[in-house]
């Protein structure tokens, strides 16, 4: 077939009569035609019957030939396609998978093998509250090449009804590149089906100390002090979308922090009334010991971040929490923790 049509253009080069130029595809087709511009990915071109018609374009890559009026003869190599635009787009963005980093494995293991033990003498009572502790599922990754997950500084949070512990996430960036996480894409959903996402853009606490004197300043990243001649002086915090973590920084997904009595922002809340979840009354100094597979409750959390600030490629984390032991006492100092307490992620449960 090629020999036929490297024939057939030999031929037309030879015949000067024709008045149209010939353009021959490489499918074999001829396009009678009038040649008006050519570049070198396409040509444009009218029909030689209707040269008052339409302009028409055809890719460099589809023609073999043009055989001119004037006898005049031009071959085209074959063009290579242009590439497709590649993804990562913002409006395509290019999903990266991450897996877990070889520290991961042992990441875990202390955070199953921490375990917590009663010093209270067992007895029939049924507890209305009572502690347990979390452990890690084994497909959850704490550590990529990228970054690694660290639950960090437990303390006590009191209201005038109930007390409960919380945590704060720590996340370092292991990499020398900024990586940029956007909450409004990072979600807890918690062992009652409820769900958090870690930016809200309609909270803001304003902090005031009366009495205070001084230049305005303006810290930036949505943190304003104001001063002068005023007689107090307001902080305002507002939560911001995109955290930002310098390379080899760390930063915390979610922390509590108190100015005076105010709360101005809460770590994570493991104090979740799960009373429904737990399949047995809890009785004084027993330990109720559960795996994986049959634990009744589990925290779920996806953190998304990007190493672009504009989110042309992202990467989901992801990791799950699960009630490893409820331990039936209902005061902190009552249980002791077997291993490192570090890596101990503790709670309390109330009926009330």
């Amino acid at each position: 077939m090629k020999r036929l049509i490297l024939l057939f253009v030999a031929l037309l080069a030879t015949l000067p009569l024709f008045a149209q130029d010939m353009i021959v595809l490489r499918d074999g087709t001829i396009v009678q035609s009038k040649v008006l511009e050519i570049s070198s990915s396409e040509i444009k071109y009218k029909k030689f019957s209707n040269p008052d018609g339409p302009l028409y374009t055809l890719k460099s890559s589809e023609i073999l030939s043009i055989n001119y009026a004037n006898g005049d003869v031009e071959c085209f190599d074959k063009v290579a396609e242009p590439a497709p635009a590649p993804k990562g787009t913002p409006e395509e963005p290019l999903f990266i998978e991450v897996g877990p980093d070889a520290n991961n494995q042992a990441l875990l293991d202390k955070y199953n093998k921490t375990r917590v033990y009663c010093n209270e003498k067992v007895s029939s009572k049924v507890l209305d509250k009572y502690h347990y502790k979390f452990g890690v599922t084994k497909n959850s990754v704490l550590s990529s090449d990228d970054v690694e997950i660290f639950f960090d500084r437990k303390y006590y949070v009191y209201t005038s009804s109930n007390y409960y512990y919380e945590y704060d996430i720590r996340i370092t960036n292991k990499t020398d590149q900024t990586l940029y996480f956007d909450l409004s894409k990072c979600f807890r959903i918690n062992p009652d089906g409820s769900s958090h996402t870690y930016y809200d853009g309609s909270r803001q606490t304003s902090v005031t100390n009366v009495g205070s004197t001084g230049l305005g300043i303006h810290l930036g990243a949505g943190i304003t002090v104001g001063g002068g001649n005023s007689s107090a002086t307001t902080t305002t915090y507002t939560n911001e979308r995109i955290l930002v973590i310098p390379p080899y920084a760390h930063a915390y997904l979610s922390t509590h922090k108190e100015v005076g009595r105010e709360v101005v922002s809460t770590g994570e809340p493991l104090w979740r009334r799960l009373r429904y979840s737990i399949p047995t009354a809890v009785q004084k100094g027993r330990i109720y010991n559960y795996t994986e597979e049959n634990s009744p409750g589990f925290i779920r959390y996806t953190l998304t971040y990007s190493k672009d600030a504009d989110f042309s490629t992202y990467s989901n984390l992801k990791m799950n929490l699960f009630i490893q032991q409820v331990i039936g006492v209902s005061e902190a100092w009552s249980f002791l923790l077997k291993h490192d307490k570090d890596f101990c992620i503790v709670g309390l449960m109330a009926y009330r």
